[in-house]
């Protein structure tokens, strides 16, 4: 029978229904060390975690906070706590090999900041003055979205997608995607760097980027960067 782990999202249910559940072990994790790098690798990791839920919800809707939170909730279900992840401390060289994951750091959801940190307005430029002042409700980009501004073969494009797909409303009015698309054309460079600086803030929540632990040899706290977002984050662990 199979065994299921609760979980919850960090997004806490503030930016769609979903956000409680129960995973189990994956299957299939064999397509992604098949992969090339040119291929849909998150695509694949949806499908995967997809089939893993008892209750199976659109993975690929998820914010990448919230889909970074479940592919570990997945890899516990299926490997355990423990990941291998060698960090040397840098203060007396000491190397720590194993993390465990149910103990990394998790940044709540803050819905006051959220509220307050997704309303822009556009700055001031010379560029196009009738977009200036413009108030614009941001929201995240889905994983599924993500992925298809990483295999825009079109850079330019590619960065006019970052924009659209981040844009929710413009002057308390929502627009369909092709209007999304036609505005993120028409901003001035000030403008999208403004509103994608923005979009990176409203993502600092879930899994902290920058883990800390403290190391047996030295007794100091040592931070490093977390990354899971690679197929060998998806290899089991050995002792």
């Amino acid at each position: 029978m199979k065994i299921y782990e609760d979980f919850e999202l960090p997004s806490g249910g503030h930016l769609y229904p979903y956000y409680k559940g129960q995973i189990g072990e994956c299957e299939g994790l064999e397509e992604l060390e098949r992969a090339t790098p040119t291929q849909r690798q998150d695509s694949l990791i949806c499908d995967i975690l997809q089939k893993c839920l008892k209750e199976p919800f659109d993975v690929g809707e998820l914010v990448m906070p919230d889909f970074v939170y479940l592919q570990i909730r997945g890899r516990v279900a299926t490997y355990g706590k423990r990941y291998d992840y060698p960090i040397e401390c840098p203060f007396c060289g000491e190397v720590h090999q194993a993390t465990n994951l149910n103990e990394l750091e998790i940044i709540p959801f803050d819905v006051e900041k959220w509220d307050k940190d997704r309303v822009i307005r556009i700055p001031a430029t010379n560029d196009i003055e009738d977009r200036n002042g413009d108030e614009i409700v941001l929201r995240l980009p889905s994983v599924r979205e993500r992925e298809e501004i990483k295999l825009d073969r079109s850079s330019a494009h590619a960065g006019v997608m970052k924009v659209a797909y981040a844009i929710e409303q413009v002057n308390g009015k929502k627009k369909n995607a092709i209007e999304k698309e036609s505005y993120a054309m028409e901003l001035s460079q000030a403008a999208k760097r403004v509103i994608l600086s923005r979009v990176d803030k409203l993502a600092n929540f879930g899994v902290s980027l920058v883990q800390k632990f403290e190391c047996e040899r030295c007794k100091k706290v040592v931070s490093y960067p977390f990354h899971c977002r690679t197929a060998q984050f998806w290899l089991p662990t050995v002792d």
